[in-house]
């Protein structure tokens, strides 16, 4: 295994996952809202976890990721071109993160609207922490839009939002 587990691989297949879905939606599919109150449609999900993987990645290189300071990306939500374009390279980058240490120290800081007055936001982690989150973020968010497609009548598949432990549970090859 490689220093991250090949968790950079792993995120990025839920990365190539989207792709596949935006690239089966048409242009009504990826901007209709959904019914719900203040509800979006599926771009501002995507959007956000790649703002979270961007995030992640633009950090590296001065070991302090800010997650609450996130880039957002408008175009994203709008432009299934450009959202395909920015997965594309998200997941490239993600990938090249297996050959990193995982267990390089970073410093990170997200939700410190949380935290008492006068708390430090920052704290420790790692590589292979922040991508272990960055996954289960990911997930999180994909079942929501898995969810938002099928209450408009479009299935993206069981799969697309399943957790791949979830997957490999099912398929009988995780650890028992």
């Amino acid at each position: 295994m490689s220093a991250t587990d090949r968790l950079g691989d792993t995120n990025a297949r839920l990365f190539e996952d989207a792709i596949e879905l935006i690239r089966e939606l048409d242009d009504t599919e990826f901007l209709c809202p959904t019914l719900t109150p203040g509800g979006g449609g599926i771009g501002p999900q995507l959007r956000h976890c790649a703002d979270f993987a961007r995030s992640l990645l633009d950090g590296l290189l001065a070991g302090r990721i800010d997650y609450d300071a996130r880039k957002r990306d408008p175009l994203f939500e709008t432009s299934r071109g450009h959202a395909l374009g920015e997965l594309e390279s998200l997941a490239e980058r993600l990938r090249a993160l297996d050959r990193v240490r995982g267990e390089r120290a970073l410093a990170v800081k997200t939700e410190a609207a949380a935290l008492p007055r006068g708390v430090d936001p920052w704290c420790d982690s790692s590589l292979r922490r922040e991508l272990l989150a960055l996954l289960s973020h990911t997930v999180h968010h994909f079942a929501l839009v898995r969810e938002r497609l099928r209450a408009r009548g479009c299935d993206p598949g069981r799969d697309f939002g399943l957790a791949p432990s979830t997957r490999a549970h099912e398929s009988g090859t995780c650890a028992r």
